[in-house]
């Protein structure tokens, strides 16, 4: 996580337990206090994040709100080392950048699963916020698991499947990663904040992860 103020965007950085605004001149970054929890407190930060795709087959997910969600800005320039992306949201979605079928996703979304198809590696280097601001409200991200099959990104600090999913109506025996080829994972196997992930709901539940750090658990209805 960056403890700088990132160009012309002063996120609001906890200095002294506050959240202050950094201070920059026209020639500096103006350094924050980087000893303080940026989610412990009521703050937006503007982090920095980076990606690794390998060639063929990668299961990801962002973890930070990005501004722009567009796959064609947020894939810019990385056109030629990309065949498609495949979304599932109660069906599947995908992006062709091959233009050899219509495009039904078009948008990246945090808290969601995706699968990139790679002709070779690639890094992705992404900045974007911790938490969400609405109508001048400043608030962790919640997000919505459907009941039947959630491909999901956990936008949060590496944690156990057990810790991300509490109060979840989840099936035990069906959570998955893909590295090749599919595994199933027990409640004390760690989900990676970059990674996506199989998960089986027995009900509709809603969770409000920690970006960068520990913390997950949510309801079900």
């Amino acid at each position: 996580m960056e403890d700088t103020c990132i160009g012309n965007d002063y996120a609001n950085y906890p200095v002294n337990g506050k959240c202050n605004s950094c201070l920059k001149n026209d020639s500096v970054e103006g350094a924050c206090n980087p000893a303080i929890d940026i989610d412990s407190l009521n703050c937006r930060a503007l982090v920095s994040s980076s990606l690794q795709v390998k060639q063929g087959v990668n299961f990801v997910s962002i973890p930070v709100i990005l501004e722009n969600k567009s796959i064609q800005d947020i894939f810019y320039g990385l056109e030629n080392k990309i065949t498609r992306v495949y979304g599932y949201q109660e069906g599947w979605k995908a992006y062709y950048f091959d233009k050899t079928e219509l495009s039904s996703l078009q948008d990246i979304e945090e808290g969601e699963g995706y699968i990139i198809i790679a002709k070779e590696p690639f890094t992705m280097n992404l900045q974007g916020y911790t938490k969400n601001l609405n109508n001048n409200i400043i608030e962790r991200p919640v997000f919505t698991l459907r009941q039947g099959w959630n491909l999901i990104g956990t936008f949060s600090g590496d944690m156990k499947v057990s810790e991300f999913l509490a109060g979840l109506d989840y099936n035990t025996e069906s959570v998955f990663e893909y590295n090749n080829v599919y595994n199933k994972l027990n409640a004390d196997s760690i989900l990676k904040k970059d990674k996506a992930y199989w998960v089986y709901m027995n009900a509709e539940g809603v969770i409000s992860p920690v970006s960068g750090g520990g913390g997950g658990g949510g309801s079900s209805g």
